[in-house]
This record gives structure tokens, C-alpha cells and sequence, in this order.
């Protein structure tokens, strides 16, 4: 066995611990000092389809709890467990769709609130944290104060956890998705900036490794990219939300990449299908370039991706 792999095994064996999970749910609920708003828009036919109980490709029966169940598809699971769905459900809108989240998110809390190998794996951590917090006011607003106080408490777990298992061994767009939500979660629940440094020169690190000179990402997949720039505009914002002036650096990553992304483009506003890339809709295309605020010409070739755009009649 690699030293790496006997680490992470005594690792998950020390969280695996009762005098772990003892020293969690020790933690006090953390209240909102800095508001995050997810800012993505989401499907309101999908949103319906989950009020139905169709969600990330799963039908459930009457009364079936769809935390019963394990998708075979290792996406589908990370997807069902990191809750953006939850902006489908925003954009449904009304108290049906809160409530349903609340069930949702209530039921998550009964069978989910410890540590799991997978559940509480630092990108689908990350995830879930980001979407709870940028969704908060949708569907806790009208809630009970105890149902807000243990999503709080919750929150700040798994905060917690996702700074003790900092070091663990996530590359790629998953170490983006950890990053991301500890520095929403830190700034938004007001933890000391001695976190919010380290997050930061992580995520710098990251930045160097995973973006390449033309601004495409290492993984030239274009579904990827998109959700790589989304990050930054999060990471962006929150900084804002918080009176920080905007990082010169995290800027400049976010205009290169954008270029990339219109290159990525097809006239129906939809982008290229390779490397594993996954439909991305066009409104959501949309919402992404109009708020990486950059102003760059659109390029037709990115040699380090070894992309080149050929207009018909070219």
C-alpha cells in the first residue's frame, strides 16, 4: 500500500470514530454574518419534476425517501447529494417547492448529519455547503427557527470537517468544489481570516495547476470549464459580499477563461460536446458571461487545448 493510501485509511478511520463524531456535534450553530445568493438560474420544469419525485434521474414511489436509495451512476449520487438542484426547485418558486425542500433537506439531516466516506467527501461537501448557504433564504426564510438553527448547525460541521480533511487527496475540478464552498462557508459564517488565507492560497495554487496559458482548462472538457469559471464568480462574489476589493489575479483567470468559453460556443448558444462534456442549457451559458466582466475579444483558437473554431464557408 502507498504511504498516501495508508494515510487517507487512518484518516477515514479517525472520522469514522465515535470521539470524532462526538467532537462535531460539540460544534455550535454559526449564524449568517456575510449573505451568500446563488446566483445561477435554474429549470422550472425540473424544479416540477422533483416536487413529483423525479430527482437527478430517480423516480420514487409514495412515501420513498430518495435518501433510501444509491444511484447506480457515481455522477448521479454526487448530484443528488451536493443539492444544486436546489436552484431548480428557486426557480419552480412558491411554498410547495420550500416545502418540499425542507423534507428534502430535513430527511438529508436525519440519515446524512455524520461522517460518510462519500457523502461527506470534500468536493460533495463543498457543493452542499455552497448550496445551502446561497439558498438559504428560499427555503428557511419561512421556516421554524429549530429547522434553521439545525441546517446552521449542520453547515458548520461540515465546515469544520472540510478544514480538518483539507490536506486529503482531491485534484481537478474537485478540489475547486471543496475550496469553493469552505470559502464561501468561512466568509459567510465569519470564521477567523486565518482560514480564509489558507483557503485562498490553496485555491491560488490550484489556479496555477489546473488553468492552462490560453485559458482553457487542464481537462479541456467544456462542461468542466464552465463550472470551473461559475466557481470563480462564487469565490468573487463572496469576497465582495464581504468588503474586499476584487483580487486583480482571480479576475484575470476569470477573463482568460471566458474567452475560452465563447470560443467553446455553437451559434444555437449551446457549448461543444468532447471529453466528457455534459449538455450545459443556454440560459445558464448566458448567465455566466454576463457576469465574468471582462470585455476581452473573442478568440478562435486556443493552441494549449488545441481547440480551433472553423465558421462554415471558412
Amino acid at each position: 500500500m502507498k504511504l498516501s493510501a495508508l494515510i487517507r485509511s487512518l484518516r477515514q478511520f479517525y472520522f469514522n470514530n465515535p470521539i470524532y463524531t462526538w467532537r462535531l456535534n460539540r460544534v455550535e450553530a454559526r449564524e449568517i454574518k456575510i449573505p451568500v445568493f446563488d446566483s445561477w438560474p435554474g429549470e422550472i420544469e425540473v424544479g416540477r419534476d422533483i416536487i413529483n419525485g423525479k430527482i437527478v434521474g430517480l423516480k420514487l414511489s409514495n412515501d420513498q425517501s430518495v435518501w433510501e436509495i444509491k444511484p447506480m451512476d457515481p455522477l448521479s449520487f454526487e448530484a443528488l447529494h451536493g443539492f444544486t438542484w436546489l436552484r431548480h426547485l428557486r426557480a419552480q418558486g412558491g411554498e410547495v417547492a420550500r416545502q418540499r425542500v425542507r423534507k428534502l433537506v430535513s430527511d438529508w439531516l436525519d440519515a446524512f448529519n455524520v461522517w460518510h466516506p462519500v457523502v461527506w467527501r470534500g468536493d460533495i461537501l463543498g457543493e452542499r455547503i455552497s448550496a445551502w448557504l446561497g439558498m438559504f433564504d428560499f427555503f428557511c426564510e419561512s421556516a421554524s427557527d429549530d429547522f434553521r438553527k439545525r441546517v446552521l448547525q449542520s453547515i458548520t460541521k461540515q465546515i469544520m470537517h472540510g478544514l480538518n480533511d483539507i490536506k486529503s487527496n482531491e485534484v481537478g475540478i474537485r478540489r475547486i468544489r471543496t475550496l469553493k464552498g469552505l470559502l464561501i462557508g468561512c466568509t459567510a459564517l465569519n470564521f477567523d481570516e486565518t482560514r480564509g488565507n489558507l483557503l485562498r492560497r490553496l485555491l491560488h495554487k490550484e489556479l496555477e495547476l489546473q488553468v492552462l496559458p490560453d485559458g482553457g482548462h487542464i481537462s479541456r472538457s467544456p462542461s468542466i470549464h464552465v463550472e470551473f469559471i461559475m466557481a470563480l464568480i462564487d469565490i468573487r462574489n463572496i469576497s465582495r459580499a464581504n468588503g474586499l476589493e476584487t483580487n486583480e489575479e482571480l479576475q484575470a483567470f476569470i477573463a482568460r477563461m471566458s474567452r475560452v468559453l465563447r470560443l467553446w460556443r455553437h451559434g444555437d448558444g449551446k457549448l461543444a460536446l468532447f471529453h466528457s462534456s455534459q449538455e450545459n442549457g443556454k440560459p445558464l451559458i448566458d448567465s455566466v458571461l454576463g457576469q465574468v466582466e471582462s470585455q476581452q475579444k473573442t478568440i478562435y483558437a486556443a493552441d494549449n487545448i488545441g481547440f480551433h473554431k472553423v465558421s462554415a464557408g471558412s
